[in-house]
């Protein structure tokens, strides 16, 4: 029983309090903490009426996933951390606010299917570490600031810890200490995360200047990868606050600064056998393309889900690395498919949908990535010839592709359009993805009805 498998984790970890975690809609992660001597060998625990937690409704349960279990590194008496399921208490079945459910859906549709037995996953989770933040916006201000030793704006400024280590815009990628002033504490993130089960490949300073870094987690099937990037980020801000830092995976936080995305990989397997692979010589093989198709069509709609803020859309600028175009390339920053050839060759094994962003939520995007390439398979969607070289090909030689949305309101609309590919196999509901859209347009709306800071610079004496 889950019951009796939890209880045996924590025992064995001499825990004194374990961690209920759960995700509500639209992506809040909440927790109830049980105490180990309250700690009984259950399968499930109520959480209506729980302290501290009044969001909840009456009559949703608990049910822990054993397996995600870890020792949370930041408590200071023992405790172990799990992730749950939420379940109503009189039916059994999944809550609707249950986000997690979408992943595990989504894993099951895919064996449903018999093409593929499972989804392997691998993001890059990049993001700003901050020496101090400050913003508000009250109905005569609207402020913020951010701060960092690394910042390029600090190199002038006769301050005791400013040592003349900044580098110019754009020269981020690849620097060494003491310009990479947080080599160390990416460093610690890593192995924290690697100690909490979610282990790292490898970890870099990103492009934009003010501790920008990026983190490459190791591939993992989909409800496992969402679970691991759910802890990746509490590991990161937290490793970042003992420190006396804060660290933000918000996209476009700095202006003329490139920003923080999610690039993400996908590959499918039947068995040991790599469904997306390609051929000796380089050519991608048909279930490879439509996959690819799949993703190109459905891009307008998805990027609702994997880029699901305002301020995604903001780094979304013509000239950055960013995908700014449609068409699917082997080499171009720019496209927003990226089909790797390049060594070893199991990279071909991989599609790479550089869109997403760290704001998503990982339980909805991923599943909707999978959907959407899903979707292309069983329709045979060509994507078209790949842009092969930076700047792409002619217009005139591309297949035609829907125009990439350039705010949360057209995705909105791209999805309130196109989501029909999500409802297969239930993994969403129609009513989740109506509710999505209603969620995101009430922000995109609180955002118009404010005036702008930069609007007093172009306006004020008009």
């Amino acid at each position: 029983m889950p019951g009796e498998e939890l209880f045996e984790v924590a025992r064995r970890s001499d825990a004194e309090f374990l961690d209920l975690r759960y995700l509500e809609f639209p992506g809040v992660v909440r927790h109830v903490t049980v105490t180990a001597a309250h700690l009984q060998q259950q399968a499930c625990y109520p959480i209506a009426g729980a302290p501290g937690n009044l969001t909840c409704e009456a009559g949703k349960t608990l049910v822990p996933v054993p397996g995600t279990a870890y020792v949370d590194p930041f408590c200071q008496h023992s405790t172990v951390v799990v992730q749950c399921d939420v379940k109503d208490a009189h039916t059994g079945q999944d809550c609707q606010d249950d986000l997690r459910a979408v992943a595990r859906r989504a894993e099951e549709y895919l064996r449903a299917t018999r093409l593929a037995d499972r989804a392997d996953f691998a993001p890059l989770l990049e993001f700003f570490i901050f020496d101090q933040v400050y913003f508000e916006q009250t109905t005569n201000a609207a402020a913020y600031r951010v701060e960092s030793r690394e910042g390029h704006w600090r190199q002038g400024r006769a301050e005791p810890d400013n040592l003349g280590t900044q580098f110019a815009p754009g020269d981020g990628p690849a620097q060494l200490p003491p310009s990479d002033s947080l080599h160390n504490l990416r460093s610690e993130m890593s192995a924290a995360l690697a100690a909490c089960g979610v282990p790292v490949g490898s970890h870099c300073r990103s492009a934009a200047t003010g501790g920008h870094g990026a983190l490459n987690l190791q591939p993992a099937p989909l409800l496992e990868m969402a679970d691991r990037l759910l802890t990746a980020k509490y590991v990161i801000r937290n490793v970042a606050a003992r420190h006396g830092k804060v660290a933000t995976f918000m996209p476009k936080p700095l202006f003329g600064e490139a920003a923080s995305g999610m690039p993400t990989r996908l590959a499918l397997w039947k068995g040991a056998q790599p469904l997306l692979g390609g051929t000796p010589g380089g050519a991608l093989s048909d279930v490879h393309r439509w996959a690819v198709g799949g993703l190109l069509a459905h891009t307008p709609s998805l990027l609702a889900l994997v880029c699901p803020t305002t301020n995604s859309f903001r780094r979304f600028v013509p000239g950055s690395t960013a995908p700014t175009r449609l068409p699917h390339s082997h080499d171009d920053p720019a496209s927003v498919v990226a089909v790797p050839l390049v060594c070893p060759a199991s990279a071909s094994d991989w599609i790479e949908f550089p869109a997403p962003d760290a704001c998503c939520v990982p339980h909805l995007a991923l599943p909707a990535i999978l959907l959407a390439a899903l979707d292309g398979i069983e329709q045979k969607l060509d994507p078209g010839p790949a842009t092969d070289h930076p700047g792409g090909l002619p217009d005139a030689l591309l297949a035609p592709a829907p125009a990439r949305p350039a705010s949360l309101d057209e995705a909105l609309q791209a999805l309130e359009a196109d989501h029909t590919y999500l409802l297969r196999g239930g993994v969403f509901t129609e009513s989740l993805i109506r509710r999505w859209i209603e969620h995101k347009r009430n922000e995109a709306e609180a955002l118009r009805a404010r005036p702008h800071p930069y609007e007093f610079c172009l306006y004020f004496r008009s």
